[in-house]
This record gives structure tokens, C-alpha cells and sequence, in this order.
């Protein structure tokens, strides 16, 4: 339940990819100076993304003051360093099974994130799908046998396919009979997680071990999958470039222009849409500056006639005029 009276932003979770980072999968220096200016407004900043831990901690690293990690689709909960763990949300085994066989039947290049590390066929290495995944993630998939790829602990498990063949999966009546919760996350991806695990649940989870209230949080992204973490936020902001979900759901959508610096724009938009709430004095609105009266005031009236008195008064007296000459 929301707040009556919600006081000043706390936290705030950012999702990576198409918020975050830009088309090129870096953090331009744009979005650099947004999350400092929330952080110096006192707003403590958690990336939350889909990615594994492995993948999204070297972007917190490159930014100051992170502290917590939401990962693998809220799947974990675990401060930068992982040395502490607050939760972690696994597929039941035999849900996992269900979404590994019947992408393999349909040709799918199936892609297992499991606590230790991500992971794939050893016979899928050379597959197209696969080298664009590990595009997407920067970082090279485990390969291990078909066996191996369930002999774990799964967050979630990721099919790579043609935009295509994801369409008419979707559509099917097998997909639907697989128990796991279906999200897609890109044109290409369709990820098959546990219930419950959502960037809502488990910033809600990090939220209460901090003391922050929803209403005092903030979320920022552009997927169908930050539709929860907007439901839960007392405020959010969709990137114009994101899903047509992501926009219904949020409070606003920042400003357009190019996606590398959406996120700042939309923090650039917070400031001016809550400035009391970060801390801020509202800024003043616009208009022509304040004309100056023609009338004196009545202080200056008596200033004025005060100086005329006293110059008045330290005048020298007139010399006395000379006689008339006498004309007689």
C-alpha cells in the first residue's frame, strides 16, 4: 500500500540494458552525471537487470557509491561484492526441464543461468544464436554437456531464437502447458523464470532490509519486465524508446531524443517534477522579469526630501548685496 504522504526519494533501481547503458552497451557520461546527481540528492542507486551478477557487476564497479545488485531478473538479491546474499529465487527442477526440452525440440539455442555462472551446449558453440548472445552479455558462455546443463541451481533459463520462431512459440499450445513464467525480454530472447521473481519482489525485499518505504523509491527502465518494478515504485520513468508496456505502466516517460541519454533526461524531469521530494527548491516559473515602478517610494520620497534638507542647511549664508550706486 502506498504512502499518504510519501517523503524524500531513497532509492532507486536502473535497469541496464536501453536504460543504463546505450545502444553500444556502455554508460555514456550522460547518464554518468544522472546517477550522481541522484546520489548526491540522497538517493541510493541499484542496478536491476535481467543480466547475471557476473555481468552486471563491472558496470557498478565503474560508478561510484554501489553498494547492491539485482539480478537474473530478481532472481538475487546480494550486495556488489555478493559476499552477502539477501534472497534468491530458483526454477523448480522439473520447470526447468519442461522449457530445456522443448526448446531443444524446436531447434532453440537454450541458455541456463545458474547461481555460479551461465551456461550452454557444448555442441550450440558454434551456433549463431549463441554468438549473439554472448554479444548481448559480454562475456562468454559456460559450454557443458546436455546432461550438465540441469545439474544446478537455475535463476532462469533464456531461448535465442529468430524474432520469427519466438512469435509463433508464443503462440503455441506446448509453450503454454510449461509451468515456468514466460518473459520476453527482446525481440529475439524469450526467458522462462520462477514465480515471483521480478525486479518488483525483490527491490521490495531490499527496500524493507534498508527501511525504505515503496512509496519512497524510484524505478527507471524500458522493458515489459520493469512493468513490476513500476508497479511497486512509488514513482517510475520509461524510456520513450521502450516497450509500449513499460510506458502504460510508468508514471511518466522521459523527454525523446537519443536512447544513450534517455535516462538522463528522464532524472533531468524528476528533479523538475518532484524537486521537494529530491531535496530541491522548486524553480521559479517562468515569465518577464519584474518591471520596475516609475513611482518613488515613500522611503525614497523621504530619503530624498532628507538630503535636500540637510544640503539645504550646510549651504554657506549669501553675501549681502552692495548698495545701489548713488546717482545723485
Amino acid at each position: 500500500m502506498k504512502q499518504e504522504n510519501p517523503g524524500k526519494f531513497r532509492l532507486a533501481a536502473i535497469d541496464l540494458d536501453g536504460t543504463l547503458l546505450g545502444p553500444d552497451s556502455r554508460i555514456g557520461d550522460e547518464n554518468r552525471r544522472a546517477v550522481a546527481r541522484l546520489q548526491t540528492a540522497g538517493v541510493e542507486v541499484v542496478p536491476a537487470s535481467g543480466r547475471h551478477h557476473h555481468t552486471i557487476r563491472p558496470y557498478a564497479e565503474s560508478l561510484d557509491g554501489i553498494r547492491w545488485l539485482v539480478s537474473a531478473q530478481g532472481g538475487e538479491v546480494s550486495d556488489l561484492a555478493r559476499g552477502r546474499v539477501l534472497g534468491r529465487r530458483f526454477l523448480a527442477a522439473e520447470h526447468a526441464r519442461e522449457a530445456l526440452e522443448l526448446g531443444r525440440a524446436w531447434g532453440f539455442t537454450v541458455v541456463v543461468y545458474s547461481d555460479s555462472d551461465v551456461f550452454a551446449r557444448g555442441l550450440e558453440s558454434e551456433a549463431p544464436a549463441l554468438r549473439h548472445y554472448e554479444e548481448l552479455a559480454g562475456r562468454p558462455v559456460v559450454r557443458v554437456d546436455a546432461a550438465g546443463l540441469l545439474e544446478r541451481n537455475i535463476f532462469k533459463l533464456v531461448w535465442d531464437a529468430e524474432p520469427g520462431a519466438i512469435e509463433r512459440a508464443l503462440a503455441s499450445p506446448s509453450l503454454a502447458r510449461t509451468r515456468a513464467v514466460k518473459v520476453r525480454t527482446d525481440a529475439r530472447l524469450l526467458e522462462f523464470v520462477p514465480p515471483g521473481a521480478t525486479k518488483g519482489a525483490a527491490m521490495a525485499l531490499l527496500a524493507a532490509h534498508l527501511g525504505v518505504e515503496a512509496a519512497d523509491a524510484l524505478g527507471f527502465g524500458d522493458g515489459e519486465n520493469d512493468v513490476p518494478l513500476f508497479q511497486w515504485a512509488g514513482v517510475s520513468v520509461a524510456m520513450p524508446h521502450g516497450a509500449a508496456a513499460a510506458r502504460r505502466a510508468a508514471t511518466f516517460t522521459a523527454p525523446p531524443g537519443p536512447p544513450e541519454s534517455a535516462l538522463a533526461r528522464g532524472v533531468d524531469e524528476l528533479f523538475r517534477r518532484f524537486p521537494d521530494r529530491l531535496g530541491c527548491r522548486p524553480a521559479p516559473p517562468p515569465g518577464p522579469p519584474p518591471r520596475r515602478s516609475k513611482q518613488l517610494s515613500s522611503f525614497s520620497f523621504l530619503f530624498l526630501l532628507s538630503s535636500l534638507s540637510l544640503s539645504f542647511s550646510l549651504s554657506p549664508p549669501a553675501a549681502p548685496s552692495a548698495p545701489p550706486p548713488d546717482e545723485s
